[in-house]
């Protein structure tokens, strides 16, 4: 039956106290969260000549099945910058080990450089190979204790509707983890499906407002 009742998963709440229903709801998603919880560290970086890095790099985003440090690399354009700025994200089993050390943001910092220089070093950039043509320059790092989830709320839906305050709950740790391939399509559907029924609240009120 999982850890949601059927009568949230449907969005029709029971006759109990407003207060114990969100309460309620608020328990079970912190359950998910502190149970199944999965660090990541995310680290951005800049090129000293972006245009020449748009010609030789083939890719914006790209998976890195063989490396132990980072999963995927991913570039968008910076905010304040007529610049790109890219964004390495390390696997959750080495975030877990380096988050168990003594001095964990440097370790990781140290770890994903030397690693995106073996990556990229054979597109002509690196932080700190002199003989490649393009320098990488580090923004900042960031940990996120609680990225990913392995557990979720074994819902039979990919979101949860909270109709009488019109609102809805949305994430890759709402349905049974089985039902999708990955946690990116378990999250954008759950987002489009919650969207889906905020838009139909919204149209509900309207047409009773007319």
């Amino acid at each position: 039956d999982g850890l949601v009742s059927a009568e949230l998963e449907a969005g029709t709440l029971p006759n109990t106290p407003v207060i114990h229903r969100l309460s309620n709801l608020s328990s079970q998603l912190q359950h998910a969260r502190e149970q199944g919880r999965m660090p990541l560290y995310t680290l951005d970086f800049t090129l000293e000549d972006d245009d020449a890095a748009s010609a030789t790099i083939p890719f914006d985003t790209v998976t890195v099945p063989g490396s132990s440090v980072i999963q995927f690399i991913t570039r968008r354009r910076h905010t304040t910058k007529a610049s790109s700025i890219w964004t390495a994200v390390s696997t959750s089993h080495f975030a877990s080990q380096v988050l168990s050390s003594d001095q964990p943001t440097e370790t990781a910092e140290q770890a994903m450089m030397e690693e995106l220089d073996r990556l990229l070093t054979p597109y002509g950039v690196s932080f700190s190979n002199t003989t490649t043509s393009n320098r990488l320059q580090m923004e900042r790092i960031k940990c996120w204790r609680a990225a990913l989830t392995s557990t979720s709320l074994e819902a039979q839906h990919d979101s949860l509707a909270l109709q009488p305050w019109r609102m809805a709950v949305c994430g890759d740790f709402i349905r049974t983890m089985t039902i999708h391939d990955t946690p990116l399509e378990a999250a954008a559907l759950s987002g489009w499906e919650a969207a889906e029924q905020m838009a139909s609240f919204f149209e509900t009120t309207t047409s009773t407002e007319k």
